[in-house]
């Protein structure tokens, strides 16, 4: 078997029968036809599995350490590269893992960049500056919702428009998680005013909520 049939069946495998998410999916995928790239360029065009050595994966460290790359970064490579030769060494199409034998490099301080206050405040007066004012409300709605209740972007994703309870007033970012607007209108009046533009219908014969934009009313205060 050839690297590159060892990366599309390793790909599979991992889609299909481990359950993996697509970004984990895809991740691993590359850093592994990233590998394939690297040999070719260095004279080592598709080798079979048995050829590749812990030699060779760990020159491949060494040239992403010398392309400046954060070790965190090389660590996650060289992860992606002992999970298909773990996966091959349980078919018994090779006898050892080479890339278990390289040892990862020492993790870097995590960094952290923040958003001061300042850069909020001109997103936010940026948001009301659009050519619509249906895309004024809607883009103040959306950062007034991620900013003041402080949720992950995934979360937000998942919002739906009954997600957002204004009476009490909470956001449900999922089955058994609620996050309060807080005491302050500052995430309530953007949301309400984006919510005066939707028309939901309920669909009788699906059971479930379809809806449809409209047009907001303008407004005068952003």
């Amino acid at each position: 078997m050839v690297l590159s049939e060892a990366i599309e069946d390793y790909g599979q495998f991992i889609r299909h029968e481990l359950g993996h998410a697509k970004t984990t999916y895809h991740a691993y995928v590359s850093w592994q036809r990233n590998f394939a790239r690297w040999l070719t360029a260095n004279g080592h065009p598709d080798p079979l599995v048995t050829e590749i050595s812990p030699d060779l994966v760990r020159s491949h460290s060494y040239g992403m350490s010398s392309r400046d790359l954060r070790p965190r970064t090389v660590r996650g490579a060289l992860h992606a590269l002992r999970a298909p030769f773990a996966w091959l060494c349980e078919k018994e199409a090779i006898t050892t893992n080479p890339a278990k034998e390289v040892r990862l490099p020492k993790k870097d301080a995590a960094q952290r960049l923040l958003v001061t206050d300042e850069d909020l405040a001109k997103l936010l007066v940026a948001a009301g500056r659009q050519p619509t004012d249906f895309r004024c409300v809607r883009d103040r709605a959306v950062l007034s919702v991620l900013i003041f209740c402080r949720l992950r972007r995934q979360e937000f994703l998942g919002l739906e428009v009954g997600s957002v309870n204004l009476t009490e007033p909470t956001s449900r970012c999922s089955r058994t998680r609620a996050r309060s607007l807080g005491p302050s209108i500052s995430a309530t009046r953007p949301w309400r005013r984006y919510e005066s533009g939707w028309r939901c219908v309920r669909a009788s014969s699906a059971g479930t909520t379809t809806c449809s934009l409209e047009r907001p009313r303008p407004t005068s205060a952003r």
